[in-house]
């Protein structure tokens, strides 16, 4: 075994065994090869991995087997609540996981020790069980302070998106000079709100904000298309009476004119 005073020692040994006879079986496929040496080299790893298995049971019987996996997830769920960003909440996270995975992978091989006492593998699963109950109990900690955190943090960061996108209300509105522009400048921020909408959907708060501030848009912009339109319309009409006006001067002069 590589550290015989670590479960993860007996761990890494099963596992390494596995895998060279896994290599081993996978040579019966070569041509010419030598079957009875196959054999052989296969045979010897199985009573290998029986040894290790026998150690590995040993071991976990020991009530301080486990130590090292629950000092690690005592650890972790101390770290919960120095957790002060969510990007640390994320790692954090990830740690978890990994040790989850590891007692995951442990349970994997005691499932496949040969073990003839039901009473020893009881109690080494429940070992393990014990363990994964603090971790489950980290996680759904975690996952609070993860949604407090991501609360807090978007809350600042949608309130400064929000008033980039007021700045660019405000600003398309008056560059808007035309009912094509204005139509134009909408379909630009309405891909802001989507974004905005997509980036903060999660959030019921900002959901509401989001939905007052898409009709906000589309009401503003409205209007100022009609007013554009209005304008367009008086001008024109302006025009008119004046074009009116003056060959209404032509028409008197031609009319008093001789020849």
């Amino acid at each position: 075994v590589a550290n015989p005073d670590q479960v993860g020692g007996y761990v890494e040994t099963l596992a390494a065994l596995r895998a060279v006879r896994g290599k081993v079986i996978g040579l019966r496929e070569l041509r010419h090869v030598d079957a009875a040496g196959v054999e052989a080299m296969e045979a010897s790893v199985v009573e290998q991995t029986e040894a290790v298995s026998q150690k590995t049971l040993s071991f976990l019987l020991r009530e301080d087997a486990l130590d090292p996996y629950r000092e690690k997830a005592q650890q972790q769920d101390d770290a919960v609540g120095e957790v002060a960003k969510a990007a640390e909440a994320e790692k954090l996270a990830a740690a978890v996981d990994a040790s989850a995975g590891e007692l995951e992978l442990l349970i994997d091989v005691v499932n496949n020790l040969d073990i003839d006492d039901a009473t020893q593998r009881t109690a080494v699963v429940e070992s393990i069980s014990e363990v994964f109950s603090r971790l489950n109990a980290t996680r759904s900690r975690l996952r609070a302070r993860r949604q407090e955190l991501g609360q807090q943090e978007g809350a600042a960061e949608f309130a400064s998106r929000l008033k980039l996108l007021e700045q660019s209300i405000t600003n398309a509105l008056e560059l808007a000079d035309t009912p094509a522009k204005a139509d134009a400048s909408l379909a630009k921020l309405m891909v802001q709100v989507e974004e905005l909408e997509a980036n903060f959907g999660g959030f019921d708060d900002f959901v509401v904000v989001l939905i007052e501030k898409r009709e906000e848009v589309l009401a503003a912009f409205e209007q100022r298309r009609l007013a554009l339109v209005e304008q367009k319309n008086q001008r024109a009409d302006t025009l008119a009476r004046a074009a009116e006006r003056i060959l209404g001067t032509v028409r008197s002069r031609v009319e008093a004119m001789d020849s």
